[in-house]
């Protein structure tokens, strides 16, 4: 599921764990600054030995992903601008989101294990705005 503000800007993405199919689902073009991607293999199939190269990027803006591992967690999304409410989304057990843009907020609906991951390094006075 896409999310979108109201000038149509990607916010973010959200992939539900039973919604997990297709072998390999990229959500996100190529050229984003965070890739978002599913997989559903089976047993004994093989992603290639591979390696990444070093390559310098410019990034823009620091993106957020989360996985639930357990319990459940509401994220609040908000228009970057004008800081304005958008879309509510409860994630379950496996479901995961990234968000490209705008803001956001994390309510705990249940005791709840997740990880979260974002670019780096991360300045925290620098790459955080609280409103």
């Amino acid at each position: 599921m896409k999310i979108k503000n109201s000038s149509g800007e990607l916010i973010a993405i959200v992939s539900r764990l039973n919604d997990i199919t297709e072998k390999r689902n990229f959500y996100t073009e190529d050229d984003a600054e965070m890739q978002f991607a599913s997989f559903s293999l089976s047993k004994g199939e093989n992603i290639k030995r591979h390696k990444h190269n070093k390559q310098e990027r410019t990034v823009y803006s620091t993106s957020e992903g989360i996985v639930v591992l357990q319990g459940c967690i509401e994220v609040i999304l908000y228009e970057a601008e004008a800081e304005k409410f958008l879309e509510k989304v409860k994630l379950d057990p496996g479901d995961s989101i990234v968000m490209l843009s705008g803001g956001h907020e994390i309510n705990l609906v249940d005791d709840s294990k997740f990880v979260e991951f974002k670019q780096g390094p991360y300045d925290e006075d620098l790459d955080k705005k609280l409103f």
